[in-house]
């Protein structure tokens, strides 16, 4: 018998069953029981953007990457996008674009200031 114990940054001694889950979901402790998304993408390079590039991206438009946005993510095709500390997308990069893949839908902790031109 095979048994998986770590995937990634996640250790089953840190897993909790789909029943405590359910049994949680109603109470103050179920936020708490569940790990950040930013945990899963930490092998993944972060791209800091702007509120107007977090608009964009949120928006499901791709964005120009600047060089300080490739000096970030260090010549690899997938990045994970934040504002602040706000996770915005994973996506990939071509042809000096940051096209995004999938698209969080987070409530914004704090402000994200966009430029609106």
């Amino acid at each position: 018998l095979l048994r998986r114990t770590r995937v990634g940054p996640f250790h089953i001694n840190d897993a909790i069953s789909l029943e405590k889950l359910d049994e949680l979901r109603h109470s103050a402790d179920f936020l708490r029981a569940l790990q950040p998304v930013e945990k899963g993408l930490d092998d993944i390079p972060a791209l800091r953007l702007n509120g107007t590039e977090a608009q964009r991206l949120k928006q499901g438009q791709s964005i120009s990457l600047l060089r300080n946005h490739v000096n970030q993510i260090g010549g690899r095709d997938i990045a994970y996008a934040t504002c602040g500390s706000n996770p915005i997308a994973v996506g990939e990069i071509r042809a000096g674009q940051f096209h995004p893949i999938r698209v969080f839908n987070f409530p914004v902790k704090g402000t994200i200031d966009v430029d609106y031109v």
